[in-house]
């Protein structure tokens, strides 16, 4: 499939930056807000059923269809055309991306026991080809939880001239059942750059970035463990995700950072640099030193605060003497590369989050993925994207009782609250250090109903 020619791709990104992402206490996300006011809701159920009397598919076929509501007007519906075949469609997930008017849809499509999630767009007239966003397994998939980040960069088009170029990236977390009747938590970023999806989204199990030892010493509730979400972060560029695990009987929270391709830019042109210092000599470490300090403060102040550019420049210096006392540099390609990596790691360090972790918070390494796109004519060894994963918080994941559970998260990811509904009431546990409260509970009334309690909820939480 040919994703450089789909329309949607081209079409959703406008200019500026932001942040959308759905809120903690909304799953599943089945409606959405757009700007003027209009209410997306998406439905499933048999085509007969959502569309009366037409003839787009058969009536006994499962689809998914958009209702949009706009002020003073009736509510009509949009066939999602690519659930029109034998599939059975679930669990989907609307967003709606303020800057482009987009609404984004993602929902599981089953046929013969196997399960593949799928993602699509709607401009307010057109809708995208969908796009496999995982592998057909035979595991069944949770409601995914979908949270959007852009940013935006400068580049030099074909002509040589300056051009802004833009980039979307949609996470989706999920869950599935694994071979040992256990739900296992999952995230896909899906990247568009500047319009164009890169050719892939790499699949990540959240387990392997929680490295928490030991267990709880109860059984972890299989409801909280199919309960993933994902929420805006302490920025505009960082989301958090947060998940139980049942390995390690922990609910954990990770940040998330889509780290700036200016970074990128920047640490390629220094290993090219480097590699260029040595072509047609063979300099001596201090000398290369001093030069790969220069060039990087030269080309960091292009983009970089200049406190920021000095002290990257000053760190690199250094650390290019750390690597050796010989006088001749005999090959500076693998010199050239560690320089890069150094790089990368300095400023997704500046990047971040520059205090000490807080009381609570985990004291984790952040783990930086490069990913790079799989595209017809892509040089051997593309530019990559950038993206920081960062665990913090984890702690034993709180015992509750039966219910729908819902996870809360504070805007830094340090504090948390676990909730289970009751017959008449919500119960609910705070984080406190790395444990939990006692159980304590919201009575539903006339005047406060269910969606307001989790309001209450998630405010009690966000002010932690």
């Amino acid at each position: 499939m040919n994703f450089k020619k789909t329309h949607w791709l081209r079409s959703i990104l406008f200019s500026g930056a932001g942040l959308l992402a759905l809120p903690a206490f909304a799953i599943p996300h089945e409606a959405a807000l757009g700007n003027q006011g209009e209410l997306y809701l998406v439905k499933s159920g048999n085509y007969g059923v959502l569309f009366p009397g037409g003839k787009e598919a058969d009536e006994s076929s499962i689809v998914l269809a958009l209702e949009i509501t706009r002020p003073g007007e009736p509510a009509r519906r949009v066939l999602v055309p690519d659930t029109k075949d034998k599939d059975l469609e679930s669990s989907p997930a609307v967003i709606f991306e303020a800057d482009s008017e987009t609404v984004f849809l993602v929902w599981e499509s089953r046929l013969s026991n196997r399960s593949v999630l799928r993602l699509t767009s709607f401009d307010g007239t057109h809708w995208a080809r969908s796009i496999e966003v995982t592998a057909n397994s035979y595991s069944p998939k949770t409601s995914p939880q979908l949270a959007t980040t852009r940013d935006s960069y400068p580049e030099t088009d074909a002509e040589g001239k300056p051009t802004l170029k833009h980039r979307t990236v949609l996470h989706l977390t999920w869950t599935e059942e694994t071979a040992a009747d256990l739900y296992e938590a999952f995230y896909t970023p899906v990247i568009l750059d500047d319009g164009i999806y890169i050719g892939w989204n790499p699949i990540f199990s959240l387990n392997d970035f929680e490295l928490s030892e030991g267990k709880a010493g109860y059984a972890v509730a299989p409801e909280l463990v199919r309960s993933p979400t994902v929420q805006a972060g302490h920025d505009g560029r960082s989301l958090l995700v947060t998940f139980t695990s049942a390995l390690t009987g922990h609910l954990a929270t990770l940040e998330i950072d889509v780290l700036p391709t200016q970074l990128r830019q920047l640490a390629d042109k220094a290993r090219a640099y480097i590699i260029d210092l040595g072509a047609h000599q063979k300099p001596d470490l201090p000398s290369v030193a001093a030069k790969a300090r220069d060039f990087l403060l030269t080309s960091a102040a292009v983009d970089f605060q200049s406190e920021v550019a000095r002290s990257m420049a000053d760190l690199l210096q250094t650390y290019i003497l750390s690597q050796g006392f010989s006088q001749v540099v005999d090959d500076l390609k693998p010199l050239a590369d560690k320089a890069r990596a150094y790089i990368i790691d300095l400023g997704a360090k500046f990047s971040g989050r520059v205090l000490k972790p807080a009381p609570g918070e985990a004291k984790s390494l952040a783990q930086i993925l490069q990913i790079a796109p799989r595209l017809d004519g892509m040089p051997e060894n593309p530019p990559t994207h950038l993206l920081q994963v960062r665990t913090v918080s984890s702690r034993p994941a709180p015992a509750i009782g039966s219910g729908t559970v819902r996870v809360f998260v504070s805007e830094t990811g340090a504090s948390a609250l676990v909730s289970w509904t009751g017959k008449d009431r919500v119960f609910y546990r705070d984080s406190q250090g790395d444990g939990w409260s006692g159980v304590r509970e919201l009575k539903l009334n006339d005047n406060i109903d269910l969606n307001k309690a989790y309001e209450v909820l998630n405010q009690r939480v966000q002010n932690r």
